[in-house]
């Protein structure tokens, strides 16, 4: 929160020239597809039990964020910035992955200067906030989203500026091992198919209900389900 992330991704969207892609866009999609993301959200960051039935709409979210990064990614060069977002994509080999942090006096500048609070309640408004992301990371991905090996790159905007920190990384995202092959086009398009197929399924009275697993190789879709179902 307040580490200058948003608009570190503007500045490399810019200079790359890629989209760029905001966790609201996703959560607005969501909504119109009458996903109970407000609840679902309240629900992870209040103490009580999880139910079953929310359980599952977080799954129809997952499915639904992951199709719309996918769908992006098949047509156009993208920077997202969110809560964990590569988590979205798994095995799609060649996302960069950066983590920008910032001191937390900067931070709390920023949320006076924003929000006019006072150094106590900004500092408890940030504490606030991350808390109840670690909780929305723990609950949608079960990993902690602080763990350094999640990411290739951690910056620390509180040492450079995000003009230079976006120069830095262009150069990164040049590199080999972050560049588009088939066989990763290919993985994105099951992948895609997979978390659409999901989607369809969460929306017909008949599997609505269903824990599925769907996976997808080579375009054939697979779905698992329980022996009683």
């Amino acid at each position: 929160s307040q580490s200058y992330g948003e608009e570190f991704a503007n500045k490399l969207a810019d200079k790359l020239g890629y989209l760029c892609i905001s966790r609201e866009e996703i959560m607005e999609e969501a909504t119109r597809q009458k996903i109970p993301i407000g609840k679902l959200e309240t629900a992870i960051i209040k103490p009580h039990i999880f139910s079953e039935d929310l359980a599952l709409e977080l799954e129809h979210y997952k499915s639904l964020a992951t199709s719309f990064l996918c769908e992006k990614a098949l047509n156009d060069n993208i920077i997202y910035h969110g809560r964990t977002g590569h988590l979205l994509l798994p095995g799609i080999d060649h996302i960069l992955k950066i983590r920008v942090i910032a001191d937390i006096e900067s931070r709390i500048d920023v949320v006076m200067r924003k929000l006019s609070l006072s150094r106590t309640k900004a500092k408890q408004y940030i504490d606030q906030l991350e808390q109840d992301r670690r909780r929305w990371v723990k609950q949608f991905y079960n990993v902690d989203w602080d763990i350094s090996s999640l990411y290739d790159v951690v910056l620390n905007l509180s040492r450079m500026n995000v003009e230079n920190a976006a120069t830095a990384v262009c150069s990164l995202s040049q590199l080999p091992e972050f560049q588009v092959t088939p066989a990763i086009t290919k993985s994105i398009q099951d992948l895609y198919l997979a978390s659409k197929a999901r989607l369809i399924l969460a929306t017909n009275t008949k599997t609505s209900n269903m824990n599925l697993k769907v996976r997808a190789n080579n375009g054939i879709v697979y779905v698992i389900y329980l022996a009683q179902q």
